[in-house]
């Protein structure tokens, strides 16, 4: 699928507010399971989060897969590989590569980073799921390591983009 790794900019910006969303369901998700008692905001934006990611036809997938083409890096044990987001999901995300995907066992753990370095970049760990030709499928595992944002200082606030939801009360 090389048409995913090509990419304007505004497919980039647009994709990085679906990584945020996406980062902060993780973030949170994460956090529940590993039995953190959420506050009641962190509670209610976890709720609107799932409902947004949801799929309405779980026969296929639990999670909506959105369509995205953002940078992405794959730190592994044996070095890094650089390649796009096709689509990522509230469980994981799809990379695609200019040539073969980087030859990762199944189940191995990686830190994925989205976006342009230099920029916002958001880092998940996961693991590997399977990988076909240029394609590698991703799992989120545990809670995401990192944000960093370029454009304006780290606050508690949230960005821009995760103030999309009305109902956050």
């Amino acid at each position: 699928m090389r048409s995913g790794l090509s990419v304007d900019e505004s497919t980039t910006e647009a994709g990085l507010e679906a990584v945020a969303l996406c980062y902060e369901y993780a973030y949170l998700e994460g956090r529940h399971a590993l039995g953190s008692r959420l506050p009641p905001k962190e509670t209610v934006r976890l709720g609107n989060l799932r409902a947004l990611l949801h799929n309405p036809d779980e026969d296929l997938r639990k999670h909506r897969r959105i369509p995205t083409s953002v940078p992405v890096e794959i730190r592994h044990a044996s070095g890094q590989a650089i390649g796009r987001s096709l689509n990522l999901c509230g469980g994981g995300m799809l990379v695609g590569f200019s040539g073969p995907a980087p030859a990762l066992p199944t189940d191995a753990l990686v830190n994925v980073t989205l976006g342009e370095p230099g920029a916002t970049t958001f880092t998940f760990p996961c693991r590997v799921v399977w990988r076909r030709g240029e394609q590698i499928g991703l799992k989120y595992s545990g809670v995401p390591l990192q944000i960093r944002y370029a454009s304006y200082p780290v606050t508690r606030e949230r960005p821009p983009a995760l103030r999309t939801l009305p109902s956050d009360s």
